[in-house]
């Protein structure tokens, strides 16, 4: 697919070659080319002024790049060997073979075009100003200005909106430090027509990925650009148009609570890199809606970290240590990456999290339950899903995710209901139409006591194909259904985390709870319970709760008849993991299933619902301690209750 410069623009650009690079740059400036030595002091003079009360030059670095924390290093190591991608090197090495990139990947092209390969050394300049970071930035950049802008050459992806975005703040910094190093005039001129038709572009409405994050990308570089360039005749204009895109989008992608709105916590921490960035520049200082963002948006990505220091890997995150992709300040204890400590409900953005610490004061317990559907960005069908890990452990997990080719099986199945702690119907994946889209399904999350309530619903009016690739799938494809779906989980940290699904049909139905197991976990069923391991030890049990007549199964890297029993740790790999799944069928079933952490002690284990759903009792008798956890529904309020040895706790919810 082709992405082409607006018309108009083209346009101006095909004028702009017919006068010069040189005259049009006075141009752009607003300089009259009469006098050619006379107008050349007069433009570098009229430089030097506008950039008496601009902002230092500081180059806005890219939210989804890994790294290490050492910009040195990588800067280093981005010269001598490249910028990695998918599994090749983009090299730093002038002039490029632009056109030996046509046959590459789509993601890879387009990286190409955004210039991405000098972000490395662009951070370290940035950093600490050094010839040899900025000498092979500023090669490159005019290598590719020279290719495109001067000479007109082509490629699909060189106006790609994201391309541009990003490519605009390697373009605005270049050319201000070239401005430091005193480069000569007709040097800097080419990149800074290059400016202007960036400029023009970005400011394009109709080209502004608005309800995508490719948006912000591409108001940071127009704000990089009119920041940094304000001796553009356009420079004002932009930075007014950035400022005003920029926080209206960040509004509408992030909750009230500071939680990105695609479903997937490595975009969260993506876009809290791009918001750190634009802090640091202090680019949008005194924003008030900018800054108060900021705020909230920097304390929600600590709660997306797992004990293991990885990435919570819900939507189209892979699990990877936050170091690495975090370029902003996280929660830290006894010195390691770590949530904070305790329970944390994003009502708005459809997300809850529990995180304990063990004795010593490290991450221990974590439990975090996703409940959203805003749109289609990054969102795989796992509505109510979760992720556990206990004492210390990885215990359930998410698949993970996988190279963006949507008609691959493993990229099918990594998106399928059944590859997270779901409820699978009828072997269908939930709806991600967006006529489909719920918002945030949490009605309430709260911690009663010492045990957390949470209770999430969905009304589903379609179910889909889980072979079809979800770029593919039409409204024809799907299943039409009537299903009331109701998902409650009672956690008791160092205890049991119990899931039960309430479901209501119009005909009769299969119902499968799937069990996700991380790598290296193993399964052994022992009289209809599962018992659950590692290399060392027994672990924990599965425990069948209530009257449903369920039937247990267990898969691991199952090929046949679909894929079942995997997950991927790296987005390009699968690995095997043991799958439980609990099935039921009938139209209106209830199944009910503990996650025993303290099977030992427990005697009995029961689930009691009553009055059509509005009333469950769910008791778990130990050989120390009796718990019951207890859910009315009443005409204008819910009351939650839980008991144990130490007393009654009791909260009451307006419905």
């Amino acid at each position: 697919m082709e992405y082409p410069l607006s018309n108009d623009i083209q346009e101006c650009l095909d004028r702009y070659r017919k006068m010069g690079v040189f005259n049009s740059a006075l141009e752009v400036m607003g300089i009259a080319a009469d006098s050619p030595e006379d107008t050349v002091l007069d433009g570098l003079t009229y430089i030097s002024e506008s950039l008496d009360a601009a902002p230092v030059a500081t180059y806005l670095a890219e939210s989804t790049i890994t790294g290490t924390g050492d910009l040195e290093r990588e800067a280093e190591g981005h010269l001598r060997v490249g910028y990695p991608t998918h599994g090749t090197r983009i090299t730093l090495d002038s002039p490029v073979d632009w056109e030996g990139y046509n046959s590459a990947s789509r993601n890879i092209r387009y990286k190409v075009q955004s210039l991405l390969a000098c972000d490395g050394i662009l951070r370290a300049d940035s950093s600490k100003r050094e010839n040899r970071w900025y000498k092979p930035g500023l090669k490159y950049i005019r290598d590719w200005v020279s290719n495109y802008i001067v000479k007109g050459n082509k490629d699909d992806y060189q106006w790609y909106d994201m391309a541009v975005g990003q490519r605009a703040t390697k373009l605005a910094y270049i050319i201000r430090r070239a401005i430091e190093e005193e480069e000569d005039y007709r040097f800097m001129a080419p990149m800074i027509v290059a400016a202007d038709i960036h400029i023009q572009e970005l400011m394009k409405e109709e080209k502004i990925a608005i309800h995508s994050n490719h948006g912000l990308f591409q108001m940071a570089g127009l704000l990089a650009l009119g920041t940094l360039l304000p001796f553009l005749t356009r420079s004002e204009g932009a930075i007014d148009f950035a400022k005003k895109k920029i926080q209206f989008m960040l509004q509408g992608h992030f909750s009230k609570e500071g939680l990105h709105k695609e479903h997937s916590p490595i975009y969260h921490v993506y876009m809290t890199n791009f918001i750190y960035s634009i802090q640091r520049s202090k680019f949008l200082e005194g924003e008030e809606i900018f800054e108060r963002l900021a705020v909230k948006a920097l304390e929600a990505s600590s709660w997306l970290i797992q004990p293991d220091e990885n990435v919570l890997p819900f939507g189209d995150s892979p699990p990877v240590n936050i170091l690495r992709r975090a370029d902003f300040p996280v929660n830290m204890e006894n010195g390691r990456p770590s949530p904070p400590f305790g329970f944390k409900s994003f009502n708005e953005g459809g997300l809850v999290v529990c995180s304990k610490p063990d004795k010593l004061g490290n991450p221990d317990e974590y439990l975090a339950f996703a409940g959203s559907f805003f749109s289609r960005q990054h969102k795989h069908s796992d509505d109510m899903g979760f992720q556990f890990f206990a004492n210390g452990k990885g215990m359930f997990t998410d698949a993970g995710t996988y190279t963006y080719q949507y008609d691959q099986e493993e990229r099918i199945y990594i998106e399928s209901t059944r590859a997270h702690n779901c409820l699978e119907i009828d072997g269908y994946d939930y709806s991600r139409f967006k006529a489909d889209a719920f918002g945030s399904c949490i009605d309430y999350a709260e911690e009663v006591g010492s045990c957390i309530f949470i209770e999430g619903s969905v009304n589903r009016e379609r179910l889909v194909p889980s072979d079809l690739p979800y770029n593919k799938v039409k409204g024809r494809d799907c299943e039409r259904c009537r299903i009331k779906q109701r998902r409650i989980l009672f956690y008791l940290p160092g205890k049991f985390l119990i899931v039960i699904d309430d479901i209501e049909a119009k005909k009769n139905r299969n119902y499968t709870q799937w069990f996700n197991l991380f790598p290296g976990m193993s399964v052994a069923e022992e009289g209809g319970e599962v018992v659950l391991g590692d290399a060392n030890e027994v672990t924990g049990m599965l425990r069948k709760l209530g009257d449903s007549k369920t039937e247990v199964r267990v898969t691991k890297g199952q090929e046949d008849p679909r894929l079942n029993g995997w997950i991927s740790t790296n987005g390009h790999t699968l690995e095997k993991a043991n799958s439980v799944g609990i099935s039921a069928s009938g139209k209106s079933v209830t199944i009910g299933t503990m996650v025993d952490l303290e099977f030992e002690k427990t005697r009995r284990a029961s689930l009691n619902i009553g009055s059509g759903g509005k009333y469950i009792r769910t008791v778990i008798d130990q050989t120390d301690a009796k718990f019951e956890m207890i859910i009315r529904n009443k005409k204008d309020e819910i009351q939650l209750e839980f008991i144990d040895n130490d007393g009654k706790n009791l909260i009451v919810i307006s419905s």
